[in-house]
């Protein structure tokens, strides 16, 4: 599944590599320093509990994935979140996000990334870290913004090859 996806999303790219890019686009190295400063303010927003900081890393037509969970739009990955930053037993934090790879084409880039997400239980102080591996399509919006179109995360796998 994930292999499928993540073939389609560079078929995506490489299909608008075929059409020219807005004349006033960023090179992609600029392009590429945008999607970094988004997606390295994002857990700081989280963090923070703000809601709409949160909100913004996502395009109104967002599709977010993940396994065992219905597709997500905007509003319900914003509602969906937006319950956990408000929830009285647990208490979620991320880091920065480990970025492995940010490939540009236009108006469209594919990033590779890990999210690390504590999650604290507030009566046992217990704490699971899940590291979630991460396929985003970013599309640069109308205001030159650089947003998540598609995301599709999923639990790294911590017993591979056994």
């Amino acid at each position: 599944m994930h292999t499928i996806l993540f073939r389609t999303a560079i078929l995506w790219v490489a299909v608008s590599l075929a059409r020219p890019a807005a004349a006033s686009a960023d090179p992609p190295q600029g392009s590429e320093a945008k999607i970094r400063r988004t997606l390295e303010a994002w857990p700081k927003a989280f963090n923070m509990k703000d809601k709409a900081g949160t909100c913004s890393l996502f395009a109104p037509d967002l599709v977010a994935s993940y396994p065992g969970q219905p597709d997500k739009s905007y509003d319900a990955m914003c509602k969906h979140l937006g319950a956990a930053l408000d929830g009285s037993s647990k208490v979620f934090r991320y880091e920065a996000p480990q970025i492995n790879e940010i490939l540009v084409s236009g108006d469209l880039a594919v990033v590779r990334l890990i999210w690390v997400l504590h999650v604290t239980d507030k009566k046992t102080s217990a704490e699971t870290v899940v590291r979630e591996v991460g396929i985003d399509v970013f599309k640069r919006q109308k205001d030159g913004t650089w947003k998540v179109s598609i995301s599709h995360a999923y639990p790294e796998e911590t017993d591979r090859g056994k």
